[in-house]
């Protein structure tokens, strides 16, 4: 079998998955967290051959020398994304009704749960002003020190009331979701809990939260359009907002300054940034292909999505 029959199924990425979620598990679930080197290797092996895939897809050619380079590199990667994913967030805004975006917005909640552990660990070994200004990220993930407004309880609110729109839709979805979500959550994990793509994951959330916003506008908008309540709408639009802020300091205040201190480090970087954007564009897709085989009175022979 290929590297690509192998990674792009829903088993093999969900095994993944469920180890990551174990490794971050809360501590009073002391229990589950794997520490058994066979295992350990299986999932090293499995990154290994994962990670070559998703490094065979990218285009290393034009990858930047110098931090001149890499700025107008990076203008022209973020323009691309942009334009390669406007279809989706433009029917987002503009078409999708109610059951459209909660279908999304679950989804989102599925593969999202662990980003504020995520910053948490691209921060560990940096110095001086970038760890700063992780830091000063990583504070917003927590509400700025108040519970009600931390990132993961506010998408909670989110969430469960749109999970309420498809309950009473009748839509109970099954217990998958596409392997493209699976592996939009596994790569941040993944980059995360490898300290040597470390590189990467600075990388892959620099140019995740630069783009953040538009796909958070959107969000709102279609969200208004759909006369959703505004408390359902408080964190993504928080995200409007927020996001471009991180984008740009995390652009400014960490990636330009430690890149041109390591050809290797401002490889990693670059490609953490192309392997986020293949597998972001995959992942879009993903979402519209079932939103538009959406089949109300039949949905379960058409999705494979995690509801809870």
């Amino acid at each position: 079998m290929s590297s690509s029959q192998i990674c792009n199924v829903y088993q093999f990425q969900k095994e993944l998955n469920e180890h990551y979620c174990n490794l971050l598990s809360t501590p009073t679930n002391i229990e589950q967290i794997p520490d058994d080197l066979e295992l350990l290797q299986k999932i090293r092996d499995m990154e290994d051959t994962w990670d070559g895939y998703e490094v065979s897809r990218v285009s290393q050619d034009t990858l930047p020398d110098s931090v001149s380079d890499f700025t107008d590199w990076y203008k022209n990667l973020k323009l691309n994304y942009r334009n390669n994913v406007s279809y989706f967030f433009d029917y987002l805004s503009d078409k999708a009704d109610t059951t459209e975006i909660a279908f999304y917005v679950c989804l989102e909640e599925q593969v999202d749960g662990h980003f504020d552990d995520v910053i948490a660990m691209s921060q560990l070994g940096l110095q001086g002003k970038p760890k700063l200004v992780i830091a000063e990220n990583y504070w917003d993930e927590m509400g700025c020190g108040n519970l009600d407004d931390v990132h993961t309880q506010m998408f909670s609110v989110s969430a469960n009331f749109f999970k309420e729109i498809l309950k009473k839709g009748g839509i109970d979805l099954p217990n998958q979701i596409p392997y493209e979500a699976l592996k939009n959550g596994n790569m941040l994990m993944m980059y995360g809990l490898r300290r040597r793509f470390i590189g990467r994951l600075i990388g892959a959330i620099g140019i995740l939260e630069d783009t953040a916003p538009h796909r958070f506008a959107a969000t709102v908008e279609g969200m208004k359009r759909c006369n959703i309540p505004d408390y359902v709408i408080r964190y993504h639009e928080a995200h409007s907002d927020v996001d471009s802020e991180h984008g740009a300091e995390l652009l400014q205040g960490v990636i330009l300054p430690i890149i041109g201190e390591n050809k290797v480090l401002m490889k990693e970087i670059c490609l953490g940034m192309l392997i986020r954007y293949r597998i972001a564009l995959d992942y879009y897709a993903s979402i519209y292909r079932w939103i538009k085989t959406l089949d109300r009175k039949h949905l379960n022979n058409y999705t494979q999505l995690i509801y809870s």
